[in-house]
């Protein structure tokens, strides 16, 4: 805490700068981090040459890195201040062409992602599902962190759930993270970057109960500024087959990944629970 302190002294600039020297770090010691970006990085792109995979690797390693210094930003910079870095969103007339609508968003863990609970906050107020943190101080500082800006979060348990499903019956908007790993029984397996990945079944349940539309909302780093982009989402989003839903949030997912392959959070094991499968698994 009194370190992410000490970094929100730092104007953006310096703040990228010092993300990616933890990056740099990260790339030349053996650690998790490291291991799992190569990992999924050569199983999504199994025809790229192992150089290019590397200096991808070593690339997403410093926008991770980016992620743990902007903490500083969004938890100790004023509003105002955090807000006026988002100098640029498109798409936007995806959004007014759903104004009457119940909106899904789905939040694909590419680029600045915490940023758009700044960005939504600030346009478009509504609920997020988030996953809490086993400690809690963490998780309250976390919480409180992210509503500043003006949403309302909401951690995964079948009150919330219901919650949210009355939510968008009334007509509002939510957020969800779309690639996390599901929960046993929660998820089916769909196609990502083409291979097998077990996917929240989630967002195919809610606009099967209901008349909610989907959005894909995703946040581009960029040298001292943030661009949002918000994407249509496949029609096929809304098939009553559960396994065509959801291969079209990844399609959706893949599009904003597809901006900046850097940018996509290659850390966390988005290829676990596949049976008879395990590409973390370290040598011997």
């Amino acid at each position: 805490m009194f370190l992410l302190r000490l970094i929100a002294f730092l104007p953006i600039r310096a703040n990228h700068f010092l993300g990616k020297l933890l990056g740099r770090i990260l790339w030349l010691i053996p650690n998790r981090p490291r291991h799992t970006t190569l990992a999924n990085l050569h199983h999504s792109f199994p025809d790229q040459p192992n150089a290019e995979i590397r200096a991808l690797a070593k690339l997403s390693l410093q926008h991770f890195g980016c992620l743990f210094t902007e903490t500083a930003i969004l938890w100790f910079w004023s509003v105002p201040k955090v807000q006026a870095l988002i100098n640029q969103y498109h798409g936007e007339a995806h959004i007014d062409a759903l104004k009457d609508e119940p909106l899904i968003f789905i939040v694909p863990h590419f680029g600045a992602w915490e940023f758009l609970n700044v960005w939504g906050g600030k346009h478009y107020p509504g609920l997020v599902l988030y996953d809490d943190r086993r400690i809690t101080s963490i998780d309250e500082k976390v919480k409180h962190g992210r509503e500043r800006f003006g949403l309302t979060l909401l951690n995964i348990s079948i009150p919330n759930m219901r919650q949210l499903l009355s939510a968008l019956k009334n007509g509002e908007r939510i957020y969800v993270l779309p690639d996390q790993v599901p929960t046993q029984g929660s998820g089916v397996i769909a196609p990502f970057m083409g291979q097998r990945a077990v996917t929240m079944t989630l967002i195919h349940r809610l606009v099967r109960s209901t008349s909610a539309k989907v959005l894909c909302l995703s946040c581009l780093r960029k040298k001292s500024r943030f661009e949002v982009f918000i994407d249509s989402v496949k029609g096929d989003v809304y098939d009553s087959d559960v396994e065509v839903s959801t291969a079209a949030m990844n399609e959706a997912i893949e599009t904003a990944l597809a901006r900046d392959p850097t940018q996509y959070q290659w850390q966390y094991k988005r290829f676990r629970r596949i049976p008879g499968q395990d590409i973390y698994r370290r040598a011997n």
